[in-house]
Order: structure tokens, then C-alpha cells, then sequence
């Protein structure tokens, strides 16, 4: 993502094209609806996981569905990048054996305390489907 920034030089305005401030952070997530103890589509649950402790990142991958890269823009657009790595085969068939990424129920994204980005947004991810990428290393959705 990009922000356009408009600056005013003399009698003139130019608009510079720059990448966004976003918050960037690992979570481990549970796939479900919380609503209906984290069955169904969607995802339940997201639980943010420091990245400088690689022993409790491999750890990680076997106490969730997946874990994600997540971004959340100044905006509160939210994208998630879903690692193969930890995956099993059902949930990789049930979440991302479609064309789209199905949810269930509107989900918040909260960007973490001491976050880098003194920002700290908020993000929601909206009920509904979306489609997304195959990647080398997982699965890329914008939730927008």
C-alpha cells in the first residue's frame, strides 16, 4: 500500500507517492467463529507472537490452525499473510481450497502494545468472502 502526501511548493502543489506507516506483527490464529466456539468459517482467534523468539515460534506452530504475518494500515485495512509452514492438509483444503477466504463474522485486528508504529491502528476484517493469493511460502488476503 501506498499514501499520497500533497506538499506545497510556491504556487504549486505536488503529491508524492510513498509507502504507508502500517503495523506489522506474527499472530498465531484459530480458524472458527467465536461465536459458535470457533467452529464454522472465520477466524476465532488471534494471538500475537514475538518474532525475536524463534524456539517459541516453532513451539507456536503447534498450539494453532496457522500462523499469519499481519498488517494493519493507518486506514484499518487489513492484510494477512497465512505460512504453509504448521498448516495441516484439512485446514488448508477447508480455508483455502476455494477461490475465497470465507468469514464468518466481522473480526477486530489489534495491533499490539509497543508496537514500532506509534500509531497503533485497529483493523476490523468484515464478514464475508474474499479471494487471495497463492504464494511460494502461504496464502496472501486483503480483507478490503
Amino acid at each position: 500500500m501506498t499514501m499520497t502526501t500533497k506538499h506545497k511548493i510556491g504556487d504549486k502543489t505536488i503529491a508524492i507517492k510513498r509507502p504507508s506507516k502500517r503495523t506489522e506483527f506474527m499472530a498465531g490464529i484459530e480458524f472458527g467463529m467465536l461465536s459458535k466456539g470457533c467452529k464454522n468459517f472465520g477466524i476465532c482467534r488471534i494471538q500475537v507472537i514475538n518474532r525475536t523468539d524463534l524456539l517459541a515460534i516453532n513451539k507456536k506452530f503447534e498450539d494453532f490452525d496457522g500462523i499469519a504475518l499481519i498488517y494493519v494500515e493507518p486506514s484499518g485495512n487489513v492484510e494477512m499473510f497465512f505460512l504453509y509452514k504448521g498448516m495441516d492438509e484439512k485446514i488448508k483444503k477447508l480455508y483455502f481450497g476455494q477461490k475465497h477466504f470465507i468469514v464468518g463474522e466481522d473480526v477486530m485486528v489489534n495491533a499490539p502494545s509497543g508496537c514500532k508504529n506509534e500509531l497503533s491502528p485497529k483493523g476490523i476484517i468484515r464478514k464475508g468472502a474474499y479471494p487471495f493469493e497463492k504464494r511460494p511460502w502461504g496464502y496472501w488476503v486483503r480483507f478490503y
